[in-house]
């Protein structure tokens, strides 16, 4: 069983290119890690839940989820300084 922590990561990676639904997910997770981390409903639903309640992602209509806004310009800023320091 995956710990939470890997759960939660897994998730905000996934989440970093795209909005998506909880079996989407799954979907994409396995996929990126080859099959390598498999996470069912029973340990996704519940760190969705934690990472929505700790303000790293939002959930609309059925259940799309997606990063807020804060944690997008988080994770992209730094991307965008060494893209401006490398003169790119």
């Amino acid at each position: 069983m995956e710990s939470p922590i890997t759960a939660k990561a897994a998730l905000l990676q996934a989440l970093v290119s795209s909005p998506g639904y909880g079996l989407d997910l799954i979907e994409r997770i396995k996929e990126r890690t080859n099959g390598a981390v498999v996470l069912g409903q029973g340990s996704i639903y519940p760190a969705l839940r934690a990472l929505e309640s700790e303000g790293f992602i939002e959930s609309y209509g059925h259940e799309l989820l997606e990063l807020t806004p804060d944690l997008v310009s988080d994770i992209h800023e730094p991307k965008l300084e060494l893209a401006r320091r490398l003169g790119a």
